[in-house]
């Protein structure tokens, strides 16, 4: 445990205690070997007579650098490990990637102070400020490995990386023309992330929101987070916020959110095989993973949350996001319209819209390919079905195809467990024999695939409590899957990670919620 103490315009790290009069205290319960999870608290004071904004933000996040820092260390290894695994990637591509991460974060800062009236550019600010903290809350700490603000700038965007890249590697137009199609299947299972399913049952009686987790395996140094930042800001939704994470993120990447302002937000991702839009990528821009928190501390319902979304746009990290406003559920009796906002964006452009709709018939799914038809043809999906078939198709999707099958079995807590764990991929006549096409991932059995799965349903979301596990898939009671074990990777880096992930279902609480 630790507190940030602030007097006189200085801020202090009392270590390994609750300092009477801190402005942030948190802990980091060391669970990752036990049960997959780190979980990390910070709460800021609750004296509403403190009105710097700015000061809280920015002890939040010193906090949580000091307190993570020896996992903020193995995580950018092994993340270095991953996005830049030959000396040519890290002679050539690392130095632009430093470069415009940098850019970026300068611009950030500049734009957030043209406006301090405007709620986005103050709680832009707030997110900035609190990466500052981040930053140097890290350095602080002896457990910090690479004294670097890149290294918590590459962490934030590790989502928004891969566009990134794409972008600055200047990438030909025929990039998947030139594809085998099992080239092309390979490449969209290892750069689409996570399935999703939001499921209401038939009487109205439950709502269950859950996220599958598709990354690389040496991404599994799992942390979940339990914000309690008591903003003064007028302006300020959610002041509560709880996530699935990692170490040295302000985000959860995944997207799983739990908000205490009522909403919860799911995220899965989309490819773009149009890469000529990746032209417009560039630094002077609000990365994804900024763009998220600040709609999660501003929005006050699911059209507000896209328009934030939207402000802005870096064209990176391009996903399917899902907004849930459960204060328009109301069990056993009806569902509101604006009760479900489904968000899409590419380069250049964001499309949302009201799909409460087809949550009434029961669920909806996500699986990484656009629902927005406007987003769907801008990407290039119509010429990749022509070219490699249905199964890259919105509709003909092998998951839509599974979605269909198993949803409506989900009738309380352990089916939508067990749905978000599916893979029966020997025996699924919808898989093609394929441990991708699935709703979770195994990429069998390779060092990728699904990593995790945290959900929640209506009355646990409102106590931000949900159900999480970690590691890959074991398959299911009728075909087992072996646990994951990094014995068969040793060349795959894995600093600080458990040698075999074969781990349970834990229930996710915040230690403190504000009133």
């Amino acid at each position: 445990m630790a507190s940030i103490v602030y007097k006189n315009g200085k801020f202090r790290i009392a270590a390994n205690t609750w300092a009477d009069d801190a402005l942030a205290y948190g802990m980091l319960a060391r669970s990752l070997n036990s049960t997959g999870w780190d979980v990390l608290d910070i709460v800021t004071t609750m004296d509403k007579s403190f009105k710097n904004d700015t000061a809280v933000m920015y002890a939040a996040g010193l906090l949580e650098g000091y307190l993570t820092a020896d996992r903020i260390a193995l995580m950018y290894q092994n993340s270095m490990a991953a996005e830049f695994p030959t000396e040519q990637s890290r002679k050539v591509l690392l130095p632009k990637v430093r470069n415009f991460l940098t850019r970026q974060y300068k611009w950030a800062r500049c734009f957030a102070a043209e406006n301090p009236k405007s709620a986005f550019h103050r709680h832009t600010g707030f997110v900035m400020t609190q990466l500052e903290g981040l930053i140097d809350g890290y350095s602080a700490s002896n457990d910090s490995v690479v004294r670097d603000p890149f290294v918590l700038l590459m962490l934030n965007a590790a989502g928004d990386l891969g566009d990134i890249k794409t972008a600055l590697n200047d990438t030909k137009t025929d990039f998947f023309d030139r594809m085998s199609n099992d080239e092309f299947r390979n490449y969209v299972q290892s750069t689409g992330h996570c399935s999703a399913l939001i499921r209401v049952t038939p009487g109205l009686e439950r709502l269950y929101m859950g996220h599958s987790t598709w990354s690389s395996y040496s991404t599994m140094l799992r942390i979940y987070k339990h914000y309690q930042v008591n903003l003064s800001d007028p302006e300020a939704a959610s002041r509560g916020m709880s996530f699935s994470s990692y170490p040295g993120c302000l985000v959860s990447i995944d997207d799983f959110y739990i908000l205490d302002s009522g909403m919860v937000m799911l995220e899965t991702t989309n490819n773009v095989f149009n890469v000529s839009l990746f032209k417009t990528v560039k630094p002077e821009s609000l990365l994804s993973w900024q763009r998220v928190r600040i709609a999660n501390q501003i929005a006050q319902n699911g059209s507000h949350w896209a328009w934030a979304v939207s402000q802005q746009n870096s064209g990176t990290y391009n996903n399917q996001y899902m907004i849930i406003d459960l204060n328009r559920i109301h069990p056993n009796a009806s569902i509101d319209d604006g009760a479900l906002t489904v968000v899409e964006q590419i380069p250049t452009l964001v499309v949302s819209s009201d799909q409460t709709g087809l949550l009434r018939t029961g669920y909806f799914p996500s699986y990484n390919v656009p629902f927005h038809e406007t987003i769907y043809n801008l990407s290039g999906y119509p010429d990749v079905v022509k070219q490699r078939g249905l199964d890259f198709s919105y509709q003909m999707a092998p998951r839509a195809k599974i979605f269909r099958r198993e949803a409506p079995r989900v009738f309380d807590a352990a089916g939508m467990a067990a749905v978000l764990r599916f893979n029966e991929f020997a025996d699924d006549p919808y898989s093609e024999g394929d441990a991708c096409n699935s709703i979770c991932c195994r990429r069998d059995l390779r060092p990728a695939g699904k990593d995790a799965a945290p959900f929640t349903d209506l009355d646990m979301a409102k106590y931000m409590t949900s159900y999480a596990i970690s590691g890959p898939t074991t398959g299911s009671s009728s075909r087992k899957l072996p646990p994951y074990a990094w014995s068969q990777f040793l060349n795959v880096s894995h600093m600080g990670l458990p040698p075999v992930y074969n781990f349970s279902w834990v229930t996710m609480s915040p230690t403190v919620l504000l009133g």
